[in-house]
């Protein structure tokens, strides 16, 4: 689960290694750390408590994707460009139904399924307002304002707004031309370029990798990331420049939900938690039917 409009979230501030958002319903920790940023366009590593002992690929058995073996992050890390459709067959009473299913940015999967009154469409199922169309190898995903996802062997390919402005994803080149586009399978993003309606170009972001594992940070700034034994929860986020971290502790071991989550300053992050200068901090509690959340104070 991710940071959907239909759930509501609390945030909190890590400076430039991120903004956290805690979900109400699920209390799992999604992290957005932005990376670049240019004529609207945003691009950030996206961190999922919910995946954190998986890393992003079609061979794992937690995603339904395509295959990212050759762009690989941190385990529960995943850039938020990386969304992708796919298809799968479902049998109801004997009969197959072939439904798709579009991973967002921070990792939702959103089903849809066929419509019934014209064929080749389908509708999401979470109320969206998205439906979906197919044209041989490519899927076009379009919401209520006519602004569209475009898919190409399950990769995503280029957005486009309303005005015809698109943001394109190169794979394996970083020149563009028309017949730019994703390959069947093993796809290597390299460079992420805005193309007017005009026809202008601008380079959004360039990405490099050292043995598949995407190794390039195009917003040039420091953050550390600190985490658990198996299964790898997030414990620590901080910021190198403004020495300001957060930090998040977890119900059990094995769970992805918060127990709490603080905010505090500190001139080392590897130092043991009780050394750090807390600023605040905020306990959740849960239980079947409602959350709180208590804020502890604050220094």
């Amino acid at each position: 689960m991710g940071t959907e409009s239909y759930y509501t979230t609390r945030s909190a501030s890590a400076g430039r290694a991120g903004e956290a958002y805690i979900g109400d319903y699920s209390g799992n920790l999604v992290l957005e750390r932005k990376l670049a940023s240019e004529v609207g366009v945003d691009i950030s590593y996206v961190y999922n408590s919910r995946y954190s002992d998986w890393v992003l690929d079609a061979k794992s058995d937690v995603f339904h994707t395509v295959d990212y073996s050759r762009m690989r992050s941190a385990a529960g890390w995943r850039l938020n460009i990386q969304q992708s459709i796919v298809s799968k067959n479902v049998s109801f009473n004997g009969t197959d139904k072939e439904y798709l299913i579009y991973s967002d940015g921070d990792g939702t999967e959103h089903w849809f399924s066929p419509d019934e009154k014209e064929s080749g469409k389908w509708k999401d199922e979470d109320g969206l307002g998205l439906t979906a169309s197919r044209s041989a190898e490519t899927i076009t995903l379009t919401d209520e304002k006519d602004n569209k996802k475009v898919f190409r062997y399950g990769y995503l390919w280029y957005t486009e707004d309303a005005n015809g402005n698109r943001t394109i994803l190169l794979y394996g080149t970083k020149s563009y031309n028309t017949a730019s586009y994703p390959a069947s399978s093993g796809n290597c993003l390299s460079r992420v370029i805005y193309r007017s309606n005009s026809g202008s170009l601008i380079t959004v972001a360039d990405f490099e990798y050292t043995d598949s594992v995407l190794t390039t940070d195009p917003d040039g700034k420091g953050a550390i990331y600190r985490y658990s034994p198996f299964p790898y929860r997030m414990t620590a986020a901080y910021d190198t420049e403004s020495a300001l971290g957060l930090g998040f502790s977890y119900y059990l071991s094995g769970d992805d939900y918060l127990t709490s989550y603080s905010s505090f300053y500190s001139s080392d992050i590897y130092d043991d938690a009780s050394t750090r200068a807390r600023i605040s901090e905020v306990s959740v509690s849960r239980s079947a039917s409602s959350v709180t959340y208590t804020d502890k104070g604050h220094k």
